[in-house]
This record gives structure tokens, sequence and C-alpha cells, in this order.
């Protein structure tokens, strides 16, 4: 693979769980790091909510493995407006060079 199609900035970002000044945990973002990749939207589906329809997006984002380490389905990425729940990872032809990282994309 060519590094010229890791053109996207994305954030990795960890849940942390924080007490406001009532005492409540509340849970937020936090990012951890900016790492390049690639995006490729897999396929599209539409779940059914409480009558709503509710869009996902099964999504392939392809790093370097180097800075996919550490990431696991406790981690989400985030591009612009744009949410990805991990799924699973995968080292792509096992060399330890470049990551798949399968994600849901919420719209």
């Amino acid at each position: 693979m060519r590094a010229g199609r890791l053109r996207f900035r994305i954030e990795v970002q960890e849940a942390v769980e924080t007490r406001n000044t009532v005492g409540e945990v509340t849970q937020s973002w936090e990012c951890i790091k900016k790492i390049w990749a690639a995006i490729d939207p897999i396929r599209g589906d539409e779940q059914f909510t409480m009558m709503q329809a509710k869009p996902t997006i099964d999504t392939k984002i392809t790093v370097r493995s180097l800075a996919a380490r550490g990431v696991t389905p406790k981690h989400r990425f985030v591009y612009g407006d744009r949410v990805f729940d991990i799924d699973a990872t995968i080292d792509w032809q096992s060399r330890g060079i470049f990551s798949e990282i399968y994600c849901k994309e919420h719209a």
C-alpha cells in the first residue's frame, strides 16, 4: 500500500469518567493521539430503533501498525463530525506494517 492513501488525520479517543459538581459520574471522550489513515466504506445498513431509522456504515480504516499499537475496541476514531466505533483490528498481510481496523460509523 502506498503511503499517499493515508491522507486523513483522525483522532484516537478514549472514554474518561469524571464527576460533576453534583457528584454524578459522567463519561466524556478525550483525544489520546492523532494518526494518518485511509477511510474506506464497506457497506451501509439501517436499523429501526423505537420506530426510527438509524443508519450505520461499516468502514475499514487502514493505519500504520505502529500508530495502531494499543488501539482497542474501548477506543473510537473521530474525523471531523464522523465517529467510528471500533469492532476489530487485523494485521494486514501479517507483516506488521499496516493494520486494518473495522469500525461502525454512526450517521
